[in-house]
């Protein structure tokens, strides 16, 4: 998860998905994500959380789940 960049939050009601983890692309790690969560962004634009690796955030999943996140 090189170069933490943007923050994204979950807009959709939350899903189970599989990923890979950070150094292993070889085994699948199942993630929670609910509405509201706050996940990572690495400087290749894919979306983390808890060392799994989610979506890309330009993806048919990551457009649909996932917006930047701003603190106003």
């Amino acid at each position: 998860m090189d170069n933490i960049q943007e923050p994204y939050i979950c807009k959709s009601e939350g899903f189970n998905t599989r990923g890979f983890p950070e150094y292993n692309e070889d085994i699948n790690g199942m993630v929670r994500v609910n509405h509201g969560d706050i996940v990572s962004s690495d400087s290749k634009g894919y979306l983390w959380k808890d060392g799994i690796c989610l979506c890309h955030k330009e993806s048919i999943v990551g457009k649909y789940h996932f917006q930047k996140f701003s603190k106003k």
